[in-house]
């Protein structure tokens, strides 16, 4: 007997990169009468199962393993009463379309009612949807928290707050959202609206300078990097490091310009322009007269000026380059590098 756990968020992954699985529907799960009441498993189709311990009336359904293995009208989710395995349940937009003693949870399939319990979709929800009673919820957005229960999360702009749960993959539990995958920011800052077959969840979104939680590692997913528990994706591709742009501030030295009026720094501030593009400087007693990164280099003939010092291009600002000058490395026109 498969875990629920073992294709949870692959399913999901697969949803919303427009694959599916490669199991089609079997024959015996489309003759089962999913949903029906039953005693036994002979009271549903063949191959089909009687879920008896839970359900009220019992349930007629069978065994899943991804979201193509259910016939129409049903999706493979699991159910409050045996949250551990993936059957075949009937889909619904409101109780209405439920059995007597069944109603539709947050992810749309009818359930047997919980207390307590998770009622979590296998094809990439995962929702914990117990409001619980004893529990006062977050003041703020906590997308991304460990949670038992929806009851522990808050999610952003009015969103349904939702609890992706251990049972399901995610250590610890996380705290989700329903969310408008077509929505501009709809999770708010630090989390993005990840496509599902069930509608979007927001996940933690994260970048190579930011900590997932333990267990949780930061991959490249679609057109961001996601915080997703580990081992969860075949290949984790982590972002790439955040380039650090530390150009000069207009008016500092080696900053563009094309005026003197246009620099800031030093005791005699001027734009030298007279081999390329402007640059600020100044001349100078020492490195002190030169402000932020700013050094004093002799120049020759008695004449010190301030220049910047740099390691990369992104120190330097746009039509400069970072160029060896004596044994340091300052900002210039690339035409003055030799």
């Amino acid at each position: 007997m498969k875990s629920s756990a073992a294709f949870l968020f692959l399913a999901l992954a697969l949803s919303a990169a427009g694959c599916s699985s490669d199991s089609p529907v079997s024959a015996a799960i489309s003759a089962a009468s999913v949903g029906d009441s039953c005693a036994a498993d002979a009271d549903c189709g063949a191959g089909a199962t009687c879920l008896t311990a839970g359900f009220p009336g019992g349930l007629c359904t069978a065994e899943c393993y991804g979201p193509d293995e259910c016939p129409d009208g049903s999706i493979c989710a699991s159910l409050a009463a045996d949250p551990g395995t993936a059957y075949c349940a009937v889909s619904c937009n409101s109780d209405d379309d439920c059995r007597s003693g069944y109603v539709c949870n947050s992810i749309g399939v009818c359930n047997p009612p919980t207390s307590g319990t998770s009622d979590v979709g296998t094809d990439g929800s995962g929702d914990a949807g117990d409001t619980g009673t004893d529990v006062t919820p977050p003041s703020s957005p906590n997308i991304g928290a460990a949670c038992a229960t929806a009851a522990e999360c808050a999610a952003p702009g009015g969103l349904e707050a939702l609890c992706l749960s251990e049972a399901n993959g995610f250590p610890s539990g996380t705290c989700s959202a329903a969310c408008d995958p077509a929505g501009a920011n709809t999770c708010g800052d630090g989390a993005a609206c990840l496509p599902t077959s069930v509608g979007g969840r927001c996940v933690s979104a994260c970048t190579a300078e930011t900590t997932c939680r333990t267990a949780y590692e930061c991959c490249n997913f679609g057109a961001g990097a996601l915080c997703l528990p580990d081992g969860l994706l075949a290949s984790c591709t982590a972002p790439a490091p955040t380039p650090v742009d530390n150009r000069p501030a207009p008016g500092e030295i080696a900053a563009s310009c094309v005026d003197d009026s246009e620099c800031t720094v030093g005791p005699a501030p001027v734009c030298f322009a007279q081999f390329g593009p402007g640059l600020c400087t100044s001349g100078c007693a020492d490195d002190a007269d030169c402000g932020v990164n700013g050094v004093c280099g002799d120049v020759g003939g008695g004449q010190t000026f301030c220049f910047r010092s740099c390691t990369a291009e992104t120190d330097c600002a746009v039509d400069f380059v970072c160029c060896d000058v004596g044994g340091a490395s300052v900002c210039l026109d690339g035409g003055l590098c030799r």
